[in-house]
Parts: C-alpha cells; sequence; structure tokens
C-alpha cells in the first residue's frame, strides 16, 4: 500500500499483493510520503495528506512535510508488556492467516512540534473474522530519536513471526507477544517474508533511495546484506516475492525501469516499463502485484492535478520483458482492452487470480474485475468521506478491506459486509 494508509498518526502505504495462507503481509498505502516525490501529484497529495483521517483514533495533529530523521538510537530501549485485554478499537491494519483468524496493529504517538516523538504499538489477535480483537503484546517508549513529524508503523507477519516496521523496526517470534528492536541502520521501505527467510529494503535516510537489501532467517536470526541490489532511486519501493527465488522491485515515484531477480537477489536485471497512461506526460505512480513466478500486473497512474487520474494497467507473462495493455482510462474502450475510471488514484493493486483484481482508488470507487481486467464493477463498498480502503487481504476466496475503523468483509468478491467492532 504498502500499505500511505490514510492515518493521522502515520504516514502509510501500501500496496497491494493478493496474500494467501500464513504468509500474508499487511500492507497500507503511503499517500503522505508520496506527496515529497509524486511530481505533479504534488498539490493533491499535500491537500490528501492534510484531511487525511482514516485510521486510528489519534487526534488530528499536523504531518511534516520534510522530516527530519536519524537512524534509531540504539541506547533507546523499549518496554514490552503482555496485557491480554479487550482492543478499544480496531487495528489500523491486519494480516489474516486463515478465513477467521488474524493479527492486527494499533499505535499511538506522542508528536511534539520541535522534539522527538514517542510511540507505542499493540497487536492484537482476532478469532472471529476480524469482528473482535484481543491484545496479545507490544512494545511502548519507543523514541524516534531526530525524527519530526509522525514515524512509518506497519505490519507484516508470516505464522507466529511478526514485524512491525518502518522508522525503526521490531521482531516477534511468538505471535506477537514479545518484541525485540533489530536495530537496522536505516529505515524500512518494504519488507517482504516468503519460504524460509525475510527481506527489508531499506533507505539510510528518510528522503535517501531505498539501495539497500538484508535477509534473515524467518524464525529470527542475523541480518545479511544481499549484495547486488540496486539503486532504486526512489525512497519509496513496491517489493514483490512470489516465490523463494523470484522477486521484483520498482519505485514507486521516480520509476524510469523495474528490476527483477530469479537468484534470490544476488543479481537484477532490468525490465523495461509499459507507456504512460493515456493523455500523460509521465507515469507518475506506479504499484505492482505478481500472480506466479513470471506473471506480473503493474497499474501505472498519470498526470492529476485533482481526484481524477488517468490509469493503465498492464500484464505481463515473461516477466516484465513485454506488456500487454489490460484497461486503462481511454473512451471509449479499444476492443479488448478494459475501462478504468479516472475517478480517484491508483495507488494500489490486489491480484488475487490472473482473473480476479482488485483497485481500490483512494475517495473514488474501489472497483473489480473477475475477467483478467476486460469488465469492471464498483464493488459498492461505502465509507465516509474521508475514510479510505488502504488494505486489501484474501485468504482462500475469503477477503477484507480495511479501513481502520472502516472495514467490509466478503464470501463471494460482489457482496462485502461491514464488520463492525
Amino acid at each position: 500500500m504498502r500499505v500511505e494508509d490514510l492515518d493521522d498518526s502515520a504516514p502509510p502505504r501500501a500496496d497491494a499483493i493478493a496474500l494467501t495462507r500464513v504468509r500474508i503481509r499487511g500492507r497500507r498505502l503511503r499517500h503522505r510520503r508520496h506527496a515529497t516525490r509524486a511530481g505533479s501529484l504534488v498539490l493533491l497529495a499535500v491537500a490528501l495528506a492534510a484531511a487525511a483521517v482514516t485510521i486510528g483514533h489519534h487526534g488530528s495533529p499536523t504531518l511534516s512535510v520534510q522530516p527530519k530523521p536519524t537512524v534509531p538510537n540504539p541506547t533507546n530501549e523499549p518496554r514490552t508488556t503482555q496485557p491480554t485485554v479487550r482492543a478499544s478499537a480496531p487495528p489500523s491494519s491486519v494480516t489474516f492467516e486463515s478465513q477467521s483468524y488474524g493479527l492486527g496493529l494499533t499505535f499511538s504517538c506522542a508528536v511534539p512540534p520541535a522534539a522527538d516523538p514517542v510511540c507505542a504499538f499493540s497487536v492484537a489477535a482476532s478469532r472471529d473474522a476480524g469482528r473482535t480483537w484481543t491484545r496479545v503484546g507490544g512494545v511502548s517508549g519507543i523514541r524516534y530519536a531526530g525524527w519530526r513529524g509522525y514515524p512509518d508503523l506497519e505490519l507484516a507477519a508470516d505464522g507466529p513471526n511478526v514485524w512491525v516496521y518502518g522508522t525503526r523496526t521490531f521482531a516477534s517470534h511468538d505471535g506477537g507477544v514479545t518484541f525485540e528492536d533489530q536495530r537496522l541502520k536505516g529505515f524500512v521501505s518494504a519488507l517482504v517474508p516468503k519460504a524460509d527467510n525475510v527481506w527489508v529494503a531499506i533507505q539510510s535516510c528518510a528522503l535517501c533511495p531505498t539501495n539497500t537489501l538484508m535477509a534473515a532467517p524467518l524464525t529470527g536470526g542475523s541480518w545479511t546484506t544481499i549484495a547486488g541490489f540496486p539503486d532504486v532511486g526512489d525512497p519509496y519501493v513496491d517489493l514483490v516475492r512470489p516465490t523463494a527465488t523470484v522477486a521484483y522491485v520498482v519505485g514507486r515515484d521516480t520509476h524510469t525501469v523495474m528490476y527483477g531477480t530469479s537468484d534470490a537477489g544476488r543479481s537484477w536485471q532490468t525490465r523495461p516499463l509499459p507507456p504512460h497512461p493515456p493523455s500523460s506526460t509521465q507515469t507518475n505512480t506506479v504499484a505492482i502485484a505478481a500472480f506466479g513466478a513470471h506473471q506480473i500486473w503493474m497499474l501505472g497512474g498519470g498526470d492529476a492535478s485533482t481526484q481524477d487520474q488517468q490509469k493503465a494497467l498492464y500484464r505481463s507473462d515473461d516477466g516484465g520483458t513485454h506488456w500487454i495493455l489490460v484497461a486503462d482510462t481511454s473512451s471509449p474502450p479499444l476492443g479488448s482492452v478494459g475501462h478504468l475510471p479516472e475517478r480517484g488514484l491508483g495507488f494500489s493493486l490486489t491480484v488475487e487470480t490472473a482473473q480476479r483484481i482488485w483497485i481500490p482508488l483512494g475517495q473514488g470507487p474501489f472497483i473489480a474485475s473477475f475477467d483478467g481486467g476486460t469488465t469492471w464493477f464498483d464493488t459498492r463498498v461505502s465509507t465516509p468521506t474521508l475514510h479510505h480502503i488502504s488494505q486489501l487481504v484474501f485468504v482462500n476466496g475469503v477477503g477484507w478491506a480495511w479501513g481502520g475503523d472502516t472495514n467490509f468483509r466478503t464470501t463471494d468478491g460482489e457482496h462485502w459486509n461491514a464488520i463492525t467492532p
């Protein structure tokens, strides 16, 4: 997302890829973080950041557009607590291991205008498909030395292995009960578990490009640098790992090429990007998803000075060497090319199967295709004006559209029922 999720307490992100079985990554849309790099979307992104109140109940403080962060101070030791009490509000982001069991992240921050923010986060568990949540553990007293504004907190999980990552990164291997500070020398822009290890893509400062890839055993251990990772040229990246050895990465804002690896990150090859969206001078935003080792989907967003944006969805069946136009905002649609609405911003893409594709469009419609992108329908998921579906998660056909305090569940993809706290 990925996934920013429009939360008043952190710049989120998002991303999004269909996540199945126990390897679930909670991704959030980083609309605010895009605001510093989104080219012609700058004015719009700043406006969204000013109005954003989607996830969490943390008040409405202002966000520093250009924070001045430092690498976390290793002397700041967090305090770990383990109460088991009913959570007072739905989590801001979630992962689901099965159709009923999932984990969620909630957090709060004290953010003085000219001093270090101090945050606390909690991980909660749900055993009834997200209707109720019980706190299982967390960390309090986390000081972000040198940071101004809200730090980034995101959630990922694979079975009992849980990570709360971003500006500082913590790991748990007991289902979120206890956490250890990973003391990574930088800020994690992407974290993806797969098979027996977990990868993190790191930027050395808040506005520095992501240029370091590290790996650690899934169940905990030392982090090692994977040599050969390219300097993507963008602080914010989409990183997908369809298999243990195959991965793709692209800059979400300053993208010129996509990179792919088939040898677990030891070497990376450039892949051309598809053409700009219709009537656009450039591609301003990118989201990617993978379905299998070689099928890659890319949603590109073009020029946008309002909530309307030109968009184009492409598919590659050979790992990004060649691209096929699936749908765009041209009117009328051409031949078998599907039609996408101009309303809304294309920051997020979820491919559940090769036929079932989902695109939440911020304040625009939340659309889906069940025929590989030829025809699209509005899911009719209704949220308050300033609320956004920031995360989509699917497990064996059951899906969740998550917005923190505005959440929905489906068992068939066509009918979405609200989840009440």
